[in-house]
């Protein structure tokens, strides 16, 4: 069991570090104005609220859709109703907002950068899940 742990642990700080290298980079992303087209919020199959925002937006003549809120990740919405109506207030159905896009790959959106702070949780359950798996816990 504790070569496991370990190598989830390890998958996890990989999730980590992706997820900080995707926020680190977006930093250099370019913005385009878009619409959005839909925005509401769902439940998953625990029944946890989640928003959904989907958007459209042109690069370079070409139309994309998304629907990547924040660049950092999903976020942890659980128990915090308000903040998804706060959300959605902020992008109402059929308003202009800018989006940020990956000029790399350009498909690669979100409408906010997000926060650092959301991806340390992440590192943390890594380094926690590693060190219980080599004291074999």
């Amino acid at each position: 069991m504790s070569l496991l742990s370990i190598a989830i642990g390890i998958l996890v700080l990989l999730t980590g570090i992706w997820r900080g290298w995707r926020f680190y980079s977006s930093a250099e992303w370019q913005r385009t104005v878009g619409k959005i087209v839909a925005a509401s919020s769902l439940r998953d199959h625990e029944y946890n609220l989640w928003p959904s925002i989907k958007y459209k937006y042109v690069v370079e003549e070409k139309e994309y859709i998304g629907s990547t809120i924040y660049v950092s990740g999903r976020g942890s919405f659980y128990g915090h109703y308000r903040w998804i109506d706060e959300l959605l207030a902020k992008y109402p159905e059929g308003s202009d907002t800018m989006v940020l896009y990956n000029p790399i790959n350009c498909k690669i959106s979100a409408l906010e950068r997000g926060r650092w702070t959301s991806i340390l949780p992440i590192f943390a359950a890594g380094f926690f899940i590693i060190c219980a798996g080599s004291k074999g816990l």
